[in-house]
């Protein structure tokens, strides 16, 4: 009995004996596998590093724009740093975190590939389309917009300013094809029409036509002094006009200052000057065109008898100061203006209505 006992135990110690062995062989493997796979991924890393690089000069070389790229391979440089301080330190590491820096550069070449392609296919279709004559601004705008997004790396922008740039190339050359379509047969029409001939006179359309145009330009020629007469005469009159209208605003106000008292001195004061300088102005402008047209008619005989009727109007009237009679509620009370003196003028029988309103005051 005792010896069957002692073979059990010293099985059961065989049995546990063989089983720690195995657990610490397993995780011998793991630790090594661990460490094996650690120094793949540090290994990877590093080439990685190194095929972005390679990237960026490959791009620079073919005139792509590289910043986007060299911020990128600048963080997974800066990464694989910092895990291989974190290896010797024995801490926590992961030099897989470098891989997404790695993807981004090669999306980005693939990108730029891609824009680039598209961009050559539009310039191939853009020069086949163009028909010289054709308004290309804003096909070229959008050109340039393209070339924009391209250099500054936005790629993914460029497919869709692309396919805007075909839609506006395909209008702008239909609507020139329109246009000219319509230039062309109009053209024809006005040919057809030209060289047709004229059936009441039996010549050529043209013929008639310049004939015509001659026959004006005669006519214009022989009648250009009585034309330049009728204008004179017209601006003659108009300058008679206004001049008269003025002098019905210079009666209104001062019928408005002296008789009714609607207006303070002050208001009058200026429109009476403003009303002055606008004759004067008349009166030098009426004795030039009454010269140009003395001219044009060889002598001044018939000027002098339209200019009678401007003569008679030509009276000077000195306006004295007067005193306006305001009315008030209660009593009646004088309110004395100050002495104005205003050389302008005007009609005399309207200068004797002011001194009859000035005996009733």
């Amino acid at each position: 009995m005792l010896n069957k006992t002692m073979i059990k135990k010293r099985q059961i110690i065989l049995l546990v004996t063989v089983l720690l062995a195995c657990i610490f062989f397993i995780n011998g493997v793991y630790a090594l596998d661990a460490k094996l796979n650690a120094s793949i991924t540090e290994v990877k890393a590093a080439i990685c590093i190194n095929d972005s690089k390679d990237i960026k000069q490959l791009m620079a070389d073919e005139g792509f724009n590289v910043l986007s790229i060299e911020d990128n391979i600048k963080q997974a440089e800066a990464t694989y740093v910092a895990q291989g301080l974190l290896k010797e330190k024995k801490s926590n590491y992961d030099f897989a975190l470098v891989f997404p820096y790695c993807d981004t550069v090669k999306q980005i070449r693939e990108d730029a590939l891609a824009a680039q392609d598209e961009v050559n296919s539009l310039m191939m279709f853009y020069n086949d389309s163009i028909i010289p004559g054709m308004d290309t601004t804003t096909i070229d705008a959008m050109i340039n917009d393209v070339n924009d997004a391209i250099k500054n790396e936005r790629y993914t922008e460029v497919s869709a300013i692309v396919e805007k740039t075909y839609t506006e190339i395909t209008t702008v050359r239909s609507s020139y094809t329109a246009l000219n379509i319509f230039y062309k047969s109009t053209a024809r029409g006005i040919m057809a029409f030209l060289t047709s001939k004229n059936r009441i006179l039996q010549i050529a359309n043209w013929q008639f036509l310049t004939g015509l145009v001659v026959l004006i330009l005669i006519l214009l020629l022989i009648y250009r002094v009585q034309i330049r007469k009728m204008r004179l005469n017209r601006q003659l009159s108009k300058l008679i006009n206004r001049k008269k209208t003025i002098k019905e605003l210079v009666m209104k106000t001062q019928k408005d200052y002296f008789q009714y008292g609607k207006i303070p001195e002050g208001e009058y004061n200026i429109k009476t000057k403003r009303f002055a300088e606008l004759i004067r102005d008349i009166d030098r402008q009426i004795p030039l065109v009454q010269e140009e047209l003395a001219k044009i008619s060889g002598g001044a005989k018939n000027i002098f008898k339209e200019d009678s009727a401007v003569e008679k109007e030509k009276e000077t009237v000195k306006i004295k100061p007067r005193i306006i009679a305001h009315k008030s509620a209660k009593k009646p009370e004088k309110i004395k203006k100050a002495k104005h003196k205003v050389h302008i003028k005007i009609p005399v029988k309207h200068h004797r209505k002011i001194i009859k309103a000035k005996k009733k005051l």
